[in-house]
């Protein structure tokens, strides 16, 4: 077996530690760094409910698994709402829109270390907004009534003959298909509401309340597609007896 000289020895060693350092500095054997990262955002489920936080996600892909990566800054339209300089890269945006349906636009860009940066692509998210039922137009027999376990502190009961119910107001911005989640109640067996957009009950959708003792709340999910403008959404008594709490209303993504 040959042996290394010492002098050979400390040759190699110093050849494999200048080899490394080379291997780890992409500097030093390409140039300098010009590879800007690449980014896309996720806004939660594309709803933003009025009142509550959106998650806004970046995604980034960048070299050496995001080591040299600075920051991601977070944008509504032209306005930064803030940054994050590690990972997970995301940022809370309270919503304050309140128009149903309203598209906010949302981008990310990423930074790194050598001031490389770049712009994801638009994400959009679409406003959307809880009613207190007894904010309605209140029609026929409904009545307001108090109640501290209720959304608002308020329901909408005796919603007891076809007249009953409610009308909410609409102001419609973006064209499209819309989700009514309707919450409601009631202690008997075969309730049934009727809920239509414009007067118009021929294309009405039944919904049935189950029967889960007063105050106890569930949703009932019907859709309409809206143009733009002013509508109406009425819900209105169609068997037995059942009561309102709050509706609430979002933009299909």
């Amino acid at each position: 077996m040959k042996y290394l000289s010492k002098y050979q020895y400390s040759l190699t060693i110093s050849m494999l530690f200048l080899f490394l350092a080379s291997a780890c500095n992409k500097d030093d054997s390409n140039g300098p760094d010009t590879l800007a990262p690449t980014v896309s955002l996720v806004a939660g489920n594309g709803i933003a409910f009025t009142g509550q936080n959106l998650t806004l996600a970046a995604f980034v892909t960048n070299e050496f698994s995001g080591t040299d990566l600075a920051k991601v800054e977070f944008f509504k339209g032209s306005t930064k709402l803030g940054e994050a300089t590690s990972a997970p890269f995301t940022f809370n945006y309270l919503v304050t829109e309140n128009e149903p349906g309203a598209a906010i636009d949302f981008t990310a860009k990423a930074t790194d270390k050598a001031g490389n940066s770049s712009t994801s692509a638009i994400t959009q998210a679409f406003v959307g907004t809880r009613v207190e039922a007894e904010s309605g137009i209140l029609r026929g027999l409904a009545i307001a009534v108090n109640n501290p376990t209720a959304s608002g502190g308020q329901k909408v009961g005796a919603i007891d003959n076809p007249e009953s119910g409610i009308d909410l107001p609409l102001n419609i911005t973006v064209a499209g298909t819309y989700i009514f989640k309707i919450a409601a109640g009631t202690d008997f067996n075969d309730v049934t509401h009727l809920a239509y957009i414009d007067g118009d009950t021929a294309s009405g959708k039944l919904y049935s309340v189950n029967r889960n003792g007063w105050d106890n709340w569930n949703q009932y999910t019907v859709e309409f597609a809206l143009s733009v403008g002013m509508h109406t959404l009425s819900i209105r008594h169609n068997s037995w007896f059942g009561e309102l709490d709050y509706i609430d209303i979002s933009k299909k993504p």
